[in-house]
């Protein structure tokens, strides 16, 4: 496909790449940067194969288990509003070949107050991923009627998250935050079972 001047311009990233998440069977990787730019890129040839437009400032991203929808949370957006986007792969990617904008299927809205850091599927799932944010709230969330539905939220840092991560067989995720503690999380009961300090020498404390 021969691309227009106006296409050419808009591949890649003008600041610094923030997010990676790389496919675990397609030769592929999803890119964010502070420039508010989310690009999916081919391993194979280096060239950018799709774009997602109008993401406001994205602070994470994640890849369903099937490789067909990406999670997009957006720090800040248009009229300083943050959101969770959904979108799919197949489609952005014809869209960026026809020299089309790709339009997200799904979206929905985060507090202003709970801005967005991290973002993971449960293992092995395409419709259910948790988010975690700069309050220290940890989020459920499932893909309902192609709509982002939160489902609960989880508190027990006392500062922001920095990372989420998906415990294999998908009943089980761990967060780390600012306050030097790792929570490994029960996703079907929504409650923490076992915390653990960085700032203390034993290796953790189960919860109650």
């Amino acid at each position: 496909v021969e691309r227009s001047k106006t296409q050419a311009l808009a591949e890649g990233h003008d600041f610094s790449v923030a997010t990676a998440v790389f496919f675990k069977r397609s030769p592929r990787v999803v890119t964010s940067g502070i420039d508010g730019r989310v690009c999916l890129w081919d391993l194979n040839t280096g060239a950018q194969i799709a774009r997602l437009p109008g993401t406001g400032i994205t602070a994470a991203i994640a890849v369903s288990a099937d490789e067909q929808t990406i999670v997009t949370g957006s720090d800040i957006g248009a009229d300083d509003r943050q959101q969770v986007q959904l979108w799919n792969v197949a489609e952005a990617i014809a869209k960026y070949s026809a020299g089309a904008p790709a339009v997200p299927f799904g979206s929905g809205a985060i507090e202003k107050e709970h801005r967005l850091r991290a973002v993971t599927f449960l293992d092995g799932s395409s419709t259910d991923f948790c988010t975690g944010h700069q309050s220290g709230l940890v989020s459920l969330w499932k893909i309902a009627g192609n709509k982002p539905v939160k489902s609960a939220d989880m508190v027990r840092h006392t500062k922001g998250i920095l990372a989420v991560v998906a415990i294999p067989g998908g009943s089980q995720i761990a967060t780390g935050a600012l306050d030097g503690t790792v929570v490994v999380w029960d996703t079907a009961a929504a409650k923490p079972l076992r915390s653990f300090d960085h700032n203390k020498a034993y290796p953790g404390d189960f919860i109650e």
